[in-house]
């Protein structure tokens, strides 16, 4: 069985989430932080509804990209974790 987006989702594998340590070593996880910080992760399937104005696609399979946080769904799929997020929610593509 395959998973794929469709119209203007994206499935993306998110990168590990970064563990902060204070100074003093007290670690601060994800959990706690403000949620204002995107998330990272790598695109693994796109949807067919993802076109700029001259139809070429902006966001290609692979690409490493970044999106708003708590704007997403969590599924699992063969054991391993993957977010499906919405088009406009991608803020930015790392090249």
């Amino acid at each position: 069985m395959e998973i794929k987006a469709l119209n203007k989702s994206i499935i993306v594998k998110p990168d590990k989430p970064k563990e902060e340590t204070t100074k003093s070593g007290i670690i601060i996880p994800e959990t706690v932080k403000d949620g204002w910080e995107p998330e990272d992760a790598v695109v693994f399937s796109i949807g067919n509804g993802l076109y700029k104005n001259d139809k070429t696609q902006e966001i290609k399979v692979g690409d490493r990209i970044m999106f708003k946080r708590y704007t997403n769904k969590v599924i699992v799929y063969n054991k391993k974790k993957y977010v499906i997020i919405n088009e406009m929610d991608v803020l930015g593509v790392y090249k």
